[in-house]
């Protein structure tokens, strides 16, 4: 008797179907890579991480960047990121 169906003998882990997904490797095996911060290196916050550290409003973080009382730098893309030194005392 013919049929287009294989038929499965044993446990089938060495043979697979066409239609059987590749396996994902875990954890340990991924291929994607995660940057590391080194030590030394700056961590910039936005606008908003800021105001949510200090419990102030947006506006309110805007204005201290504007009077020079909160360092902070524009980035290419016009956004302004504060570094988190100058909200540990490291500026004015």
């Amino acid at each position: 008797m013919a049929t287009d169906v294989p038929e499965i003998i044993g446990d089938g882990s060495s043979e697979r179907s066409d239609t059987d997904r590749p396996r994902r490797p875990g954890p340990g095996a991924s291929v994607t890579f995660q940057a590391r911060r080194t030590l030394g290196t700056s961590r910039f916050l936005t606008i908003r991480e800021v105001a949510d550290r200090l419990r102030v409003s947006r506006a309110t973080v805007y204005r201290l960047v504007a009077e020079g009382r909160i360092p902070a730098v524009r980035v290419s893309s016009g956004a302004i990121r504060v570094d988190v030194g100058g909200l540990r005392g490291g500026g004015k």
